[in-house]
């Protein structure tokens, strides 16, 4: 279906949350490619619907960005932490309805990024069910909070995702020395009680001459 040259596109007005402009010129056969660092990169999917699932994959595809996808927050953050630097973009439901809402998965990457110098990867929350737009349970204020750098209209979702996509920057690289794990821990636990080991015997050896 053609898209209409005088539609406009952008969510209503959420002060603190950026919106796509409108693009009242754009025929539907045209493809703009995207910067080469997004095409490179890779985007993470999460919706418990699996049939919004694969629109959204489709819709990437259209512009020739792969994606990754899982079904709850909790996956969501699981998958993010175990290779932050491949996925430059993250697009959540909300999600209300779960343990661990969307929102919650939100400000927990946001929390592992600063913990592990992570560069920031550009959280979108997809407003499928209007929830964010209608404000439920005081829901836009959350998502404010938590840390989400864009909101995805559940009305014609192609350009404005364009849009956000089209303007993201090059991520720099990963310091992955500044990341706290067990094993560093225990490193540093055991050089310290060497180091005081050492030093007692240096001492006791003192005394004895």
């Amino acid at each position: 279906m053609a898209l209409s040259h005088e539609t406009d596109y952008r969510l209503p007005a959420i002060e603190g949350v950026e919106t796509a402009s409108p693009r009242k010129r754009w025929p539907a056969d045209i493809r703009c490619p995207l910067p080469d660092h997004v095409l490179r990169s890779w985007r993470l999917l999460v919706d418990h619907n699996f049939i919004n699932l694969k629109i959204m994959q489709a819709t990437l595809r259209r512009i020739g960005c792969g994606s990754d996808t899982v079904s709850t927050p909790e996956e969501a953050i699981l998958t993010y932490q175990n290779d932050p630097m491949k996925y430059n973009v993250v697009i959540m439901d909300p999600m209300r309805h779960h343990s661990v809402t969307g929102v919650d998965a939100f400000r927990q990457i946001r929390e592992f990024e600063s913990a592990n110098g992570v560069p920031p990867c550009f959280l979108i929350a997809s407003d499928g069910a209007r929830s964010i737009l209608m404000n439920l349970n005081g829901l836009r204020q959350k998502v404010l909070d938590s840390g989400v750098d864009c909101v995805l209209p559940w009305y014609q979702h192609m350009l404005p995702l364009y849009d956000a996509l089209a303007g993201l920057e090059e991520r720099p690289a990963w310091d992955r020395s500044r990341v706290v794990t067990r094993d560093s821990i225990a490193e540093n636990t055991m050089g310290l009680g060497t180091a005081k080991s050492g030093q007692g015997i240096e001492e006791s050896d003192r005394a004895v001459s």
